[in-house]
């Protein structure tokens, strides 16, 4: 037959089964009670509650089944069973097996007219038995249990045994089937001990059975208000339960009769028990099968991690919580081991690479142990030095620094000071002196906190005492500069000035830090001024020349100033400094100079070295604007007998007077310039035609002519003046030949009469012949030789 056509068959007879079982509830149920004791007494004792169960349903029959452990299982695997009274031990494994619902009364015992509701084991050993007084003696004996399922009969004495450290292991164990089998195992001899629930061994002396008065209890538990003789603890009583197939209305009507009886119920007194009570919580039941490892709890249950977490998440929990703190502070102390593995590596690294030497000192007896760097910092070897002390260390101290270090240890030792540290000079084998940093802190202290033993580092820092010393010199050398000096950062903003920059700027310090030095700016230079000088000193690292500032009064004066970059290790500026010196003077006596360079000293009038400048410059722009120029000589007449007569203080008098009065005559673009002695030379431009130079020289003719007063007296002189003229580029292309040219149409004026004008032509070149090659293609058409401007 096909498998599947099987298991359909299987399941059509299980359906008519139960639907039968269903139908047969409406007229009858089936109680089955476990066996404890022999089926006929307890079917006897029984019989009156099945008849009084049957009154409260009103019609219904109810069948009594005295079932032993085995055979409540088999009924109830195949349906056979609508009620249930069992004990707790067995109700627990059946629920676990079969789908029981929750109890509807407990079972209420009673003996001598008190009544309980929990039940507990009783061990039972012959009174004869004088070496088993305790749990303990029960090891290796043989001992008679009604079954291992039974609660009261085996679960809790095995549990009070293991509580007090006696294994089942350690005992022979004898399953009889009943308790009353347990108690003829006992009479037989056949077993040492016996296990049994409370109330069977009052039940049978009560019956008047010989062997029962031959035991006596081990373990006696002396509980207030319980009526048994018991061994152990007390768990609930049996359980009255309803399989879930029964009806919801007689389940009620059940529940609520079982809770009507009362000890003095004849159906209460018949079954020999006080009646029930409402479900008592069996959880305590659960909890010992489980410690014992007893069915249902037999078997390792398959844990999911959704059981353990409903089950232990508050333990859970809190061990991840402990884990996470003993994980935390495991790693904390391996980071804090590690740190300070590293911190003493490093601690050797630093006294390596700072070259320092370390030393402990012994207070008391004043010893005192230092490395090899201690002793080789001062040229020494530590077997030259052995032993050292604490006075050979004081030997070795400069003397002008023996007292203020001796006081520094003192301060330390007094807890004046926090930590030892002193600045002193020692002795180097080579007879020179070396600066040495002392650092020291009491690392041992007896009872009252003196210290006992001190340790710390020398540092040999005379190159540091050195370069101090340039510090200071450098630093005074800065304070004291006349040269103002400005210190900026890379951004150009101002970190320090010294004293001289105020003297120079009027600027006080505190102006002027944090700020760019664009505050000084003039005006007077263009900006591409400055970014050529930042390119420069960009790429050069340096920049070097004249500039115009501006003090705080507004007043702009020269510099020379010098800018240099400083650069870092890798050649990046990290600052600039600036010095500079106000050369107004200087400037001031440059313009003196340049003014005795270029101008007559006694007219103050531009000399032949600037008429000679201007005239090359008039040329040059010729090219450029197409306009004519002339050059006019000018000669005194007359001068020499005046200078004769009245002294050269009055001819002096006069020139500077004439001089004054055509430069006067002159236009704002021409020059008239001083050759020496009573000649004069002008530079006519912007000519828009020859004529234009005539009318120039008749004025300048009018001011030679005009009367001047000189000498003490104020006597009134006048003279004349003789005045040749030579246009470019007719006359000459060169400055030289120009002027050459000039002079000679002036000894033409002066040929022709004085007190005239004379433009140059041929006749004037042969008045005054000049030395050197023909020059005629430069000189133009021949022209009068002289004119009077009056004539």
């Amino acid at each position: 037959m096909p498998r599947h056509l099987l298991r359909l068959l299987v399941a059509t007879l299980m359906l008519i089964q139960s639907c039968w079982a269903l139908a047969n509830h409406h007229g009858s149920l089936s109680l089955g009670v476990f066996a404890y004791r022999p089926k006929a007494v307890l079917t006897e004792r029984f019989e009156p509650l099945v008849r009084y169960l049957e009154e409260a349903l009103e019609g219904t029959r109810i069948t009594l089944h005295v079932l032993d452990q085995h055979e409540i299982e088999e009924a109830l695997v195949n349906n056979q069973l609508d009620l249930l009274l069992t004990n707790p031990s067995h109700y627990t494994i059946l629920r676990s097996q079969n789908t029981l619902s929750g109890a509807l009364a407990t079972l209420i015992s009673i003996e001598s007219g008190r009544a309980t509701e929990a039940l507990g084991g009783v061990i039972l050993v012959r009174a004869d038995r004088s070496d088993l007084k305790q749990l303990t003696d029960l090891r290796g004996r043989r001992v008679a249990i009604p079954g291992p399922k039974f609660l009261g009969g085996f679960q809790t004495q095995a549990f009070e045994l293991l509580q007090a450290g006696v294994s089942l292991k350690d005992l022979e164990i004898i399953p009889t089937g009943g308790h009353d089998q347990v108690i003829q195992a006992l009479a037989s001899g056949n077993a040492e001990v016996g296990f049994v629930r409370t109330g069977i061994l009052e039940e049978l002396l009560a019956a008047g059975h010989e062997e029962a008065r031959t035991l006596r209890v081990l373990n006696r538990q002396d509980l207030p208000g319980f009526p048994y003789s018991v061994s152990t603890r007390l768990y609930p009583e049996w359980p009255f339960v309803a399989l879930p197939h029964v009806p919801a209305h007689q389940v009620r009507r059940l529940t609520s009769a079982l809770l009507l009886l009362d000890p003095a119920h004849p159906v209460s007194r018949a079954a020999g028990i006080g009646g029930f009570t409402t479900a008592a919580d069996y959880l305590p039941v659960e909890q010992l099968a489980r410690a014992l490892r007893q069915p249902p709890f037999d078997a390792a249950p398959t844990i999911s991690l959704s059981d353990l977490w409903q089950q232990y998440a508050y333990w859970i929990l809190a061990c991840s919580a402990l884990l996470l703190v003993l994980g935390m502070q495991t790693t904390r102390i391996a980071l804090d081991a590690r740190r300070l593995r590293r911190e003493r590596e490093r601690l050797k690294e630093v006294l390596l690479g700072a070259n320092a030497g370390s030393w402990e000192w012994h207070i008391p007896s004043g010893r005192v142990i230092c490395n090899d760097r201690w002793t080789g910092m001062l040229g020494y070897t530590a077997a030259e030095l052995a032993p050292l002390s604490f006075d050979r260390w004081k030997a070795l101290l400069h003397p002008d620094d023996v007292c203020p270090s001796i006081e520094s240890v003192q301060q330390y030792l007094a807890g004046k000071e926090d930590a030892y540290v002193c600045d002193f000079r020692m002795r180097h084998k080579h007879g020179n002196w070396i600066w040495v940093r002392a650092r020291g802190q009491a690392i041992e202290r007896d009872g009252n906190g003196v210290p006992l033993r001190m340790s710390g580092i020398h540092m040999d820092i005379t190159a540091q005492k050195t370069a101090e010393r340039q510090l200071r010199i450098a630093a005074n050398a800065f304070s004291h500069a006349r040269e103002g000096i400005v210190i900026t950062n890379v951004s150009g903003d101002i970190i320090d000035v010294n004293t001289a920059f105020t003297a120079i700027t009027g600027y006080e310090r505190s102006e002027v830090l944090g700020k760019n030095p664009r505050l000084l700016q003039s005006g007077r230079h263009p900006k591409d001024f400055y970014a050529q000088m930042w390119n420069q000193l960009s790429h050069d690292g340096c920049w070097r020349g004249e500039i115009w500032n501006r003090r705080k009064n507004g007043e702009i004066y020269p510099e020379i100033l010098s800018i240099s970059a400083v650069p870092e290790s890798d050649g990046t500026p990290s600052n600039y400094v600036a010095v500079f010196s106000d050369i107004t003077s200087i400037k001031r006596m440059e313009q003196q100079l340049q003014h005795m360079a270029y101008r007559d000293p006694l007219t103050q009038l531009p000399n032949r070295m600037l008429f000679s400048d201007r005239l090359a410059s008039a040329i040059a722009g010729h090219h450029r604007s197409k306009k004519r120029l002339a050059v006019v000589y000018i000669d005194l007449d007359g001068f020499k007998p005046i200078n004769d007569k009245y002294g050269h203080q009055a001819g002096d008098e006069l020139l500077i007077a004439l001089a004054g009065r055509m430069r006067k005559a002159l236009r704002e673009c021409d020059t008239l310039a001083r050759l020496g002695g009573d000649e004069f030379v002008a530079l006519l431009t912007n000519l828009e035609h020859s004529a234009d130079a005539v009318v120039v020289c008749n004025r300048l003719q009018q001011a030679a002519q005009s009367i001047v007063r000189v000498g003490r007296d104020a006597s009134p002189v006048s003279v004349s003046g003789s005045i040749g003229i030579a246009y470019y580029p007719e006359h000459g292309r060169e400055p030289a030949l120009l002027l050459q040219n000039a002079d000679a149409a002036m000894y033409a004026a002066k040929s022709a009469g004085k007190a005239c004008y004379s433009v140059f032509s041929q006749a004037c070149d042969a008045i005054f012949p000049t030395s050197g090659p023909d020059t005629s293609e430069d000189r133009g058409s021949e022209t009068p030789c002289a004119e009077h401007p009056n004539r």
